[in-house]
């Protein structure tokens, strides 16, 4: 390592950020997916070979780029004190931003650092954009969700806490060209939380969004370095999942909270149904891989848990068309007749993690039936789940077999 040198590649990609928002590029930022590289000085790369210049546990602590997609390796999340820092130097490679998809390309620009509620609370109580009502409402959400998942990265919801803003707007403004009912939303490239002017925090409704929206501070966000590179956070992105990543915002912000609340529609019920099911289906479910790392990250685990099933890459475009199709939202895509692979998927799922050959017809019928109501949970029935037999299909063939 002594007589290596850092070489960096930067792989320019173009992508949407989440929750309707996008980056505009201009002539001085780029996207980029950062790959670190070992090669010998006074040899070229073709010479020597970068495999050959790094040892697993070398390589572990590097991102890398296979085949010109964006991924991060995996076991770049290893805290140790040998994980690499940009040098002063190193930052010059860089364009004036960089968009970050993976919360673990974060430790080279933060550090491989934990953060604690400790730290979230300190920086809550320093902001002085913040008042006590809303210092008591983030502090009371980063104690909730930092309990509930413990393993989720916070680091960019602790940075985002440090400058956050509130603004409060007529909910004409607020709502725009959208039907839907808001009273809260996140701005992540400004940093703010537009509020329904006389907005009444003792409803519990608008509490479930201002959460929601909480939520999508662990994912979003835009950090400005000391050296002038601006830092675009849009870990859980990626070309395509824009409601997926919706339903991930959902879950994370309210199942903390869930017995507190009287409503049980906590948005995109439809979406947000199916991945519940997903989740709570697999054992140790790590659900920072939701929130933390790429939507080709999130796919490739998702397809991992549940081998011999659906590519979790059409799994998540499905349930994005699901959802614009229940909304009766336009779709550049045509929707599908049915969404049997939707099903197949979550069958399967249950197949490959709950069911065993030990449970009787009826335990697995009413597992079934349970599932089917998950799925119907504050969904209109006049929107047909087609496809959901597909349930009873798998289930049947599973214990027949």
């Amino acid at each position: 390592m002594k007589n290596a040198k850092i070489a960096i590649l930067l792989i320019v990609i173009m992508a949407m950020a989440g929750c309707g928002n996008k980056v505009e590029s201009d002539s001085n930022s780029q996207t980029v997916t950062e790959a670190i590289s070992i090669v010998e000085d006074g040899k070229d790369e073709e010479e020597t070979g970068i495999d050959a210049q790094l040892s697993d546990t070398d390589r572990k602590k590097h991102i890398v780029i296979l085949d010109e997609e964006p991924y991060i390796d995996p076991g770049f999340m290893d805290d140790t004190p040998e994980t690499p820092r940009f040098t002063d130097d190193m930052y010059n490679w860089f364009p004036d931003q960089v968009d970050i998809y993976d919360s673990r390309a974060l430790n080279f620009f933060l550090g491989a650092r934990n953060i604690t509620l400790e730290d979230i609370i300190e920086a809550v109580d320093n902001n002085n954009n913040l008042d006590s009502r809303w210092k008591d409402i983030i502090k009371d959400f980063a104690e909730k969700v930092i309990s509930e998942y413990p393993e989720i990265d916070m680091r960019l919801f602790y940075e985002n806490c440090k400058r956050l803003t509130i603004e409060y707007d007529p909910y004409e403004a607020l709502a725009g060209s959208s039907e839907d009912s808001r009273s809260a939303i996140y701005n992540y490239e400004h940093g703010v939380i537009h509020v329904e002017e006389n907005i009444d925090f003792d409803n519990q409704y608008n509490l479930i969004i201002i959460r929601h929206e909480l939520g999508h501070m662990i994912s979003l966000g835009i950090l400005k370095r000391d050296r002038g590179q601006k830092l675009v956070c849009l870990t859980n992105n990626g070309d395509y999942g824009m409601y997926f990543r919706e339903a991930v915002a959902v879950i994370i912000s309210s199942k903390p909270f869930e017995k507190e609340y009287y409503y049980t529609d906590f948005g995109y019920s439809i979406i947000a149904n199916e991945l519940e099911l997903i989740v709570n289906a697999i054992p140790d479910f790590d659900i920072s891989v939701l929130a933390n790392q790429d939507i080709y990250n999130i796919a490739g685990y998702l397809g991992y848990v549940n081998y011999n099933s659906v590519p979790a890459s059409r799994l998540i475009e499905l349930m994005d068309l699901q959802t614009k199709d229940y909304y009766d939202m336009p779709s550049d895509e045509p929707l599908p007749e049915d969404y049997t692979e939707i099903y197949r998927y979550i069958a399967n799922t249950y197949v490959n993690h709950v069911l065993n050959k030990n449970m009787s017809s009826e335990e697995v019928q009413q597992i079934s039936d349970d599932i089917k109501a998950k799925l119907h949970k504050n969904v209109t029935y006049s929107f047909e789940l087609a496809g959901i037999e597909e349930i009873d299909r798998v289930f049947n063939e599973y214990m027949n077999n």
